[in-house]
């Protein structure tokens, strides 16, 4: 056992956030780990409700300079009325993420009969069952689960193979007594047909309309080197065996149009291997991603090491922290294997949930977030060499392209592309909900397009650039059509919002709609400049109308403020007051990250007045939800803050992370819900821990180290430039140092 790779629990889950998961991007799995019945949740990450439509608003274009005039004349409620009007969606709501469903595994002992095996409790009331274990290991990508009963052992292996396209599972039993066990496919709802392919093979799904709605298949075979197998009705029986394989895999119509013949030619294929053999398939093909990075912390070896992982987190959150730097190494590499199980080259991108979703509707319609989360998703892919994982992102984006360019023209008159706070699996581009502090931002493609020019940065692929150069031009030309001037002079989007807050008027009229915000301006001062840069890397593919207007418009951006009323950074144009001072949206400091205009080393003004406003938040509200502790990791690691950092990790830690280590997103009273991006924020505020990169091309080296990681090494740290850092260092001081 490795305490810093691998999950481990000494009881079946009782939960879905006790469970643990498996994915290779388009297949995600979720296993309980039962004895009698063991229940696998499982995911295909092009399954939604709702199909392709046009929402757009008829009425957006008319409304957009009677919204604007609104705002200028200080007439907020009449500006808010409008956009509610006629600018959400028609419908407001796009397409739902939705659970695929489950495979149930029903096994029976000497004694009984298959019949009882009918409830989850029923695995907590087994006589003479010892030597429980579920593991995870994270550097293999493999789930295992042993346990003795009547003198049997029982084993299960399972993963997810991304080379082969399958969920594979044995079944083993080592003793006097065989497999005895039924297999089958459930889903609770919207479901055409299950049925029996072969004497070894059942099925499940629906049929699908095309883009009107998204048909599935699923199938799963069993096979046996010495045991019986059966199909009755929708089920495998399984008897007399010592070594089962099951394999299951799964499409939607939104990739194949024939998901049945698709499911049987793969099944057919994986069939033509060993279990061994695929299990080798697959560990080769993670392992080639998992392991372009090393990182060691030297920390105290603790007891507490050896704790099942819930018992580990548990005692952290009573308040011993001797196991803190080992549960945080474990955490790190977790979130690591969560973005390569959950975004590889032809899967969709990561959404909210990574690709493990339980629920038919789930919060927030588990889609892809686009005011920070979806970003998030991929803030460490980059430095931590999984450049590959981010492929699925500029997929969407170039279909957001696409849609967006309607929306653009439709909505607003304009040329170039526009994407809102949403979009789903169709790349819809329209107003997503009636939710005046969120729907009706117009940056989150902008947003997004930062990421294909990170990606560049790193990897300096210029075929890359080249091909999506127009995607960047698009957001680019949408922008230079959108802005409007103010008073000041200032170039400024109009209407807008600062996500997701809302400000209070001297007369105490409350307001969402703004015209300019500082984040607006931030992500478009980093947008024009990467549009210029990649402009000038690229030559004459750039469209010198656009360009000629964008050298223009990247002058007259708002420059960031600083309230003479809290020394705080502004988070409108005007000195307004926060209705809620601790909001959950750090929006105003997206320029200290992931911006990274401000270099802390040089900035000094602006550095006191970002950590003022940082501090002011959690003055406020000191119970952060996920991925808001995980944002604030990142800024307390760029305000070179190494201590801070470190606590707010641990606060992630201790306020919201579920037994199995995924990211808890609280809702109201003790509920609370799966959300991935604080994973994945978290793994990039540690590597924002040992170095960082300024706008101005300054590399700082163990900038924000707090003593918990006074002693350590890293290997394969990437840096722009296409370039990679091994280092060691001792008492904070680096001992050596390599750059390729």
């Amino acid at each position: 056992m490795n305490a810093e790779t691998e999950l481990w629990y000494d009881t079946p889950a009782r939960t879905w956030e006790e469970e643990l998961p498996l994915g290779n991007g388009t297949l995600g799995a979720m296993i309980r780990g039962g004895i009698r019945h063991d229940c696998i949740h499982l995911n295909e990450d092009s399954l939604w409700y709702g199909g392709r439509r046009n929402r757009i608003n008829p009425d957006a274009a008319a409304a957009m300079p009677r919204i604007r005039q609104a705002l200028h004349d200080g007439h907020i409620q009449q500006a808010e009325r409008l956009a509610t009007d006629c600018l959400t969606g028609t419908p407001p709501h796009q397409a739902v993420y939705s659970t695929l469903g489950t495979i149930l595994i029903d096994q029976w002992f000497s004694g009984e009969s298959a019949t009882t095996n009918m409830f989850y409790d029923y695995d907590h009331d087994i006589t003479g069952v010892s030597g429980y274990r579920r593991s995870l290991d994270l550097t293999t990508a493999i789930h295992t689960i042993s346990y003795t009963v009547h003198q049997t052992t029982y084993r299960k292996t399972a993963f997810t193979s991304y080379p082969d396209q399958v969920l594979a599972i044995q079944l083993e039993a080592d003793g006097p007594e065989p497999i005895q066990a039924t297999i089958s496919l459930q889903r609770e709802r919207n479901l055409q047909y299950q049925k029996k392919i072969d004497d070894q093979t059942i099925s499940f799904g629906t049929d699908g309309h095309g883009d009107d709605e998204i048909g599935f298949c699923g199938m799963l075979t069993a096979s046996s080197d010495d045991g019986e197998i059966t199909v009755q009705g929708n089920r495998i029986v399984i008897s007399n065996a010592t070594a089962v394989t099951l394999l299951f895999t799964a499409r939607t119509t939104f990739r194949n149009p024939d998901t049945e013949r698709w499911c049987r030619t793969t099944l057919k294929q994986a069939r033509t291997y060993r279990f061994q053999q695929l299990q080798e398939r697959h560990r080769a093909d993670y392992q080639r991603l998992f392991t372009t990075l090393q990182l060691n912390i030297a920390h105290p070896h603790t007891s507490l090491e050896t704790l099942p992982t819930n018992q580990r987190l548990a005692a952290l959150q009573s308040g011993d922290t001797a196991d803190a730097a080992g549960l945080v190494l474990l955490y790190f590499w977790y979130g690591r294997y969560l973005l390569i199980a959950s975004s590889r080259p032809g899967s969709l991108p990561a959404n909210l949930q990574g690709i493990w979703n339980k629920d038919y509707f789930p919060m927030w319609d588990s889609k892809f977030t686009v005011n920070i989360n979806t970003q998030m998703n991929y803030w460490a892919a980059e430095a931590s060499g999984l450049s590959e994982c981010t492929l699925p992102l500029f997929d969407l984006l170039t279909r957001l392209d696409d849609s967006g360019r309607t929306t653009a023209r439709d909505m607003y008159r304009l040329s170039g592309f526009v994407c809102h706070h949403n979009t789903d699996i169709w790349a819809d581009t329209a107003p997503q909900d009636e939710y005046l502090p969120a729907s009706y931002w117009t940056l989150g493609g902008a947003w997004l397009c930062l990421h294909l020019w990170e990606h560049y940065q790193y990897t300096r692929d210029t075929a890359f650039l080249k091909e999506h150069f127009y995607i960047l031009e698009d957001a680019v030309a949408f922008c230079n059509g959108y802005l409007t001037e103010n008073d000041a002079g200032f170039l400024v989007a109009s209407p807008s919002v600062s996500p997701e807050n809302t400000y209070r008027l001297p007369d105490g009229t409350t307001g969402q709609l703004c015209a300019g915000c500082a984040m607006d301006s931030q992500i478009l001062t980093c947008l024009y400049q990467a549009y210029l840069a990649a402009a000038d890397v690229l030559g004459p593919a750039a469209d010198l109308n656009i360009l000629q207007r964008a050298r223009y418009v990247a002058t007259r951006l708002p420059p960031v403020q600083v309230s003479g009323r809290t020394g705080t950074i502004l988070e409108w144009l005007e000195d307004y007051e926060e209705t809620d001072p601790g909001h959950r949206h750090i929006s105003h400091l997206f320029f200290v990250y992931p911006g990274k205009q401000l270099n802390p080393a040089k900035d000094k003004q602006l550095l006191d007045a970002a950590r003022k406003t940082l501090e002011r938040r959690l003055a406020y509200n000191s119970q952060h939800i996920g991925w808001s502790r995980a944002w604030m990791i990142n800024l307390w690691a760029r305000f070179l803050d190494g201590e801070s950092t470190w606590q707010n990790i641990l606060a992630l830690l201790t306020q919201s992370t579920y037994p199995n280590l995924m990211d808890k997103h609280p809702l109201w009273g003790d509920a609370a819900v799966f959300q991935i991006d604080g994973n994945f924020g978290a793994v990039n505020g540690i590597l924002q821990m040992l170095v960082q990169e300024t706008a101005d091309g300054e590399v700082l080296y163990l900038p924000a180290l707090p003593d918990a990681f006074a002693d350590g090494s890293i290997c394969g740290l990437r840096l722009t430039g296409n370039r990679t850092v091994n280092m060691e260092w001792h008492n904070k001081t680096i001992t050596s140092f390599t750059i390729l």
